[in-house]
């Protein structure tokens, strides 16, 4: 059975994605290590999905911004024949694979799909072939938080999926912890690999959220 819809994992790698965001500023390698996790958890979602998948970092990503890189993405992936195409970040640990299942299955019928996040951005956005335009896409507001609204204005059938937080900062990784009234797993992952360090000092609410019991483990969920 051929497969026409293809996933892009657009992001920078750990190394390169903590020169533009800082998760802890106190401890540089806790910093990097949020990162990496934050990375894998998406790429293990992705791969659970079974769909083919593209990955685009800063060593393929082609453009002079933000947007038409992404453009440029969508434009290629397309080109290779598929029929719908959904991209991801890694700056949202709520993600996991039913959310890119949920956009295969409305792509199936709609133009397009999206996640929005509580920020006012995607954390995924996804399209039909006939429904990309080059111009019209990159003119989005990417990486703003009217961009979720500009997307349910700008195409006339918009699915949107379950809205869920994104991380691009210590205080994005403050908030979702403290907020998270049903801890996921991802999120649970981030608190043990905090714990982990050993700084009380970095983050002194991660004790605060889950029981001490879930936090026993010393190796579980570490990045790697």
């Amino acid at each position: 059975m051929i497969c026409t819809t293809a996933v892009i994992y657009f992001s920078r790698n750990a190394k390169e994605e903590i020169k533009h965001k800082v998760f802890c500023r106190r401890n540089s390698k806790l910093n990097r290590a949020i990162a990496t996790q934050l990375y894998n958890h998406t790429f293990q979602q992705i791969s659970k999905s079974g769909l083919p998948f593209f990955c685009y970092t800063e060593q393929n990503q082609r453009g002079n911004n933000f947007s038409e890189k992404l453009a440029n993405a969508f434009q290629e992936v397309f080109a290779a024949g598929y029929q719908s195409v959904i991209a991801i970040g890694s700056d949202s640990p709520g993600i996991d694979v039913s959310h890119i299942l949920q956009a295969t299955k409305i792509l199936s019928h709609a133009p397009v799909a999206a996640g929005v996040t509580a920020q006012g951005g995607c954390y995924l956005i996804g399209m039909q072939n006939h429904a990309f335009n080059y111009e019209q896409f990159r003119a989005l507001a990417w990486q703003t938080s009217g961009l979720a609204q500009q997307i349910n204005t700008a195409f006339s059938q918009v699915i949107l999926l379950p809205v869920i937080s994104e991380v691009n900062n210590e205080k994005h990784l403050y908030a979702i912890i403290l907020s998270a009234q049903k801890i996921k797993k991802s999120i649970l992952q981030l608190i043990s690999l905090i714990n982990s360090y050993k700084s009380s000092n970095i983050f002194s609410y991660q004790t605060l959220v889950v029981p001490r019991f879930h936090l026993i483990s010393k190796t579980f969920g570490r990045a790697p």
